[in-house]
C-alpha cells in the first residue's frame, strides 16, 4: 500500500511520517508540486534516513543522487519527455495514467503506474472520471506492470478495487483529510494485507 503527501504542508506532518513508517508503510510519494528544490532538501532531512529506500520523489529528482534516494515517479507530461531518466539505470520507476489504454501502452521499465480517480476524490472535491475506471479494467494487457488505484481509496473500498483487479491502492485524502490518519492507516493496511 502507498501513502501519497499531502500537497501542502500540514501540523505534524513529520511525526506523522514517522509513525506511518513504523506501522509498517511500504512506499511514501512526496508529492509537494509548490516547493523549491531548496524546501524539498529540508523536507527531506526532516525524514529519517532509514526510510530514505521507502520514498519516492515527484519532483526536484535530482535529489535522488544526494539523499540515494532510489524511486522516481513521473507525471504522464514527464514521462514522455525524452531528457528524463532512462533504464537501464538503479532507479524504479513510476508514473500515472488516466485511462487502461495508456496503461496497456506503458513499457516494461515502469514498476507501477497510479490509475486515477477510480472514485471521487477526497482530496479535490468534485473530481471525478467520466469513466467507469473499475469496469476500464477488464481490458487490462500489461500485466508486467502494477496497476494501483488512486484517488478516493478509504477503507470502504479498497476492496471493491482489489477485486475489480487493481494489484494495489494509494491513498492520499483519508489520511491527510483525517483527524486520526494512523488509526485510519493501520485499518486500510488491514483490509489489503488480508486479501
Amino acid at each position: 500500500m502507498i501513502v501519497i503527501t499531502n500537497p501542502f504542508s500540514i501540523e505534524n506532518e513529520f511525526q506523522i511520517i514517522q509513525q506511518l513508517f513504523e506501522e509498517g508503510l511500504e512506499l511514501l510519494h512526496i508529492r509537494k508540486p509548490t516547493y523549491s528544490e531548496m524546501e524539498m532538501r529540508h523536507f527531506l532531512t526532516n525524514i529519517d534516513e532509514v526510510f530514505y529506500s521507502k520514498i519516492v520523489l515527484h519532483n526536484h529528482h535530482k535529489l535522488v543522487e544526494e539523499f540515494e534516494i532510489n524511486r522516481i515517479h513521473f507525471s504522464e507530461k514527464e514521462r514522455t519527455n525524452p531528457a528524463r531518466f532512462q533504464k537501464p539505470c538503479r532507479y524504479l520507476f513510476s508514473t500515472s495514467i488516466h485511462t487502461i489504454e495508456e496503461f496497456n501502452q506503458l513499457s516494461t521499465e515502469w514498476e507501477y503506474a497510479f490509475l486515477s480517480p477510480v472514485f471521487q476524490s477526497i482530496s479535490k472535491p468534485g473530481y471525478k472520471s467520466d469513466l467507469n475506471l473499475l469496469e476500464s479494467i477488464n481490458v487490462r494487457t500489461n500485466f508486467k506492470t502494477k496497476l494501483v488505484a488512486l484517488g478516493g481509496i478509504n477503507e470502504n473500498n479498497i476492496q471493491i478495487a482489489l477485486d475489480s483487479g487493481f494489484d494495489s491502492v494509494a491513498l492520499l485524502g483519508s489520511i491527510w483529510l483525517n483527524d486520526n490518519p494512523i488509526q485510519k492507516f493501520i485499518q486500510c493496511q488491514k483490509i489489503v494485507h488480508s486479501y
